[in-house]
């Protein structure tokens, strides 16, 4: 009997839904806006979840009846969702309360967005995985157990995060622009991003409200592309946000008590070369040894994995993804 799967990967920028068979055929994705509930509230955070769904099982139908013609559609036999911030008993029991009767899937498993990147990067083996999106977080697993640092979200914690680029980046551009810090070049790019004229405008125009995390974070790439063209204070703060990660995946390492050797980066912050190369080296010398590299998984194959043992089935070793979902996929 066919059956559909379903995987859902909630961040602090975008949440991303696909369904999937056992065999790890991807039959439709569908993407939606932030769904940490520390960050945008839990009604908005469970409504971005509820629309990815739908948008990934609307296009699941279309691709299974253009293909399957006048077969049943599979039914959903489990769902599981990664969800950035979710940390709690508490954080469970509202967000098992927000999703009641919203999703259709015969089970149900709420988790962490870093242990299904975790389950995706190291389905079997040991390794580290460094996660830096909006957020940040870093685990460590050998196989058995697994050990979380970091992820205490925009206040406590989200080292090395495009949050804390951003921020960073913002703080140092408005130093330059009164006079007091170091020239940067990010001055002019924080005038491009925000074309407010008087740089003082960006405190009502862009740094109030729902959107704000979402644009602080975003300045995160007008740091790394500064770095990247030569800017000594945008590189500095790329330098001490890669520190700050390693020494994280140092104290994963440790707490974990078990030899690592490899290293997975994933996340938007990632996808800058400025960044990963620096994240990288940090790491290397942090973790003498231990070598980094992009995951190859995208987070959501460890949520259909979850759901695939929910399901009593096999889970899929890796993603078959058609052309037309492949671009919400990239890790």
């Amino acid at each position: 009997m066919d059956l559909w799967l379903l995987g859902v990967d909630g961040g602090g920028t975008r949440t991303t839904a696909v369904v999937g068979d056992a065999a790890g055929e991807v039959w439709g994705a569908g993407e939606a806006g932030p769904s940490n509930h520390h960050n945008v509230g839990l009604a908005r955070a469970a409504r971005a979840v509820e629309t990815a769904v739908r948008r990934a099982l609307r296009a699941a139908e279309r691709r299974w009846r253009r293909l399957r013609a006048g077969a049943p559609l599979p039914p959903v036999a489990a769902a599981a969702l990664g969800l950035a911030g979710l940390d709690a008993g508490r954080d469970l029991e509202r967000w098992s309360a927000a999703l009641s009767g919203r999703l259709p899937a015969a089970r149900l498993r709420l988790m962490h967005d870093g242990e299904i990147a975790l389950r995706a990067a190291f389905p079997r083996g040991s390794g580290l995985l460094v996660i830096a999106g909006t957020g940040s977080v870093v685990l460590a697993t050998d196989g058995r157990r697994q050990v979380r640092v970091g992820g205490w979200g925009r206040w406590l914690g989200d080292q090395g995060s495009a949050w804390e680029v951003g921020l960073a980046g913002l703080r140092a551009a408005v130093a330059a622009h009164d006079g007091w810090g170091e020239p940067t070049e990010l001055v002019e790019r924080l005038r491009a991003a925000w074309p407010a004229g008087d740089p003082r405008e960006l405190v009502a125009e862009g740094l109030e409200g729902p959107r704000a995390m979402r644009r602080i974070a975003a300045f995160a790439a007008e740091v790394t592309a500064a770095a990247a063209a030569g800017d000594a204070v945008a590189a500095r703060i790329l330098d001490a946000a890669a520190a700050a990660l390693a020494a994280q995946a140092a104290a994963a390492r440790r707490r974990l008590g078990a030899p690592v050797t490899a290293a997975a980066l994933t996340g938007g912050m990632f996808r800058a070369a400025a960044y990963r190369e620096r994240v990288a080296a940090a790491l290397r010398r942090a973790l003498p040894g231990v070598e980094a590299a992009p995951a190859a998984a995208p987070p959501v194959l460890g949520a259909l994995a979850a759901a695939a043992a929910d399901a009593g089935v096999a889970p899929p070793a890796a993603l078959r993804v058609p052309a037309e979902f492949a671009a919400r996929l990239k890790n």
